[in-house]
């Protein structure tokens, strides 16, 4: 028996089948991300930004977000909140 495939469309598949909070997540990620780009005074597009110097621009991307959220969660900042709520 001969085997049937037919046509399909990748970009339809993936948009019919995109989970809603994952597309509004991703929207928001890339949002957040364009910011930093122009913060950086960076203003192309992520398409046309060449892969080795996306890849530098991620990292430096994630690794300042990751240092904001420590110092907000490090113990010192526990401590001084903690404090301003006892004085309260």
């Amino acid at each position: 028996m001969k085997r049937q495939f037919r046509e399909v469309n990748i970009d339809n598949f993936l948009n019919e089948n995109e989970n809603m909070n994952t597309k509004k997540k991703t929207e928001s990620d890339m949002k957040l991300f364009n910011q930093f780009l122009l913060h950086k005074q960076d203003s192309r597009n992520v398409e046309n930004i060449p892969a080795h110097e996306l890849n530098n621009l991620i990292c430096e991307f994630l690794l300042g977000f990751t240092k904001k959220i420590e110092v907000i969660t490090s113990p010192q900042h526990c401590e001084a909140s903690s404090a301003q709520l006892t004085a309260i």
